[in-house]
């Protein structure tokens, strides 16, 4: 199977006996947006984009479980 970028940070949890990589999601924040900015602002991940996101977290997250026996702990920041 193809390595993945964060190969060597899951084969490190992995060899550490950690039982959980957490994914801080930040795909969808605007660059340079200060913290603060109100909520009606911020980026909004589209719905017809939803689905297709989720199915893709779900496949990483089995490929996680499967290779690096470490289960997904999702942290979103989709503002």
């Amino acid at each position: 199977m193809t390595k993945w970028p964060l190969s060597r940070h899951a084969d490190l949890l992995h060899a550490m006996d950690c039982k959980v990589m957490i994914y801080g999601e930040v795909a969808v924040m605007t660059p340079g947006s200060p913290l603060d900015a109100p909520m009606s602002q911020r980026l909004i991940m589209p719905a017809g984009e939803a689905a297709a996101y989720a199915s893709h977290l779900t496949e990483f997250s089995k490929r996680l479980a499967d290779e690096y026996v470490l289960q997904l702990a999702y942290h979103h920041h989709l503002w």
